[in-house]
């Protein structure tokens, strides 16, 4: 959760578990960068009220594991990258 605040998650040298991973973010009043590892498939949702929700991830030939990311903005943007 971040509230009045910025955060910047780096998971670009992770590994997710064959079984896949979950990731729910809150964020209000504040902004979140999440970087994502590339030998994974990446599904996102998010629901939003004044802000963004903006995954930016290139299309992948890797169909698991899979990390999923789900969550809410309020008045802030979640930027899901590679």
């Amino acid at each position: 959760n971040v509230a009045f605040g910025d955060l910047e998650l780096d998971l670009r040298e992770a590994e997710v578990s064959k079984k896949g991973a979950k990731i729910h973010l809150n964020c209000a009043f504040g902004d979140v960068d999440v970087f994502v590892p590339k030998k994974c498939r990446v599904k996102t949702s998010g629901s939003v009220v004044l802000g963004e929700w903006e995954p930016q991830i290139k299309e992948r030939d890797v169909s698991e594991p899979v990390l999923e990311i789900k969550g809410s903005v309020i008045f802030g943007s979640v930027k899901i990258r590679d």
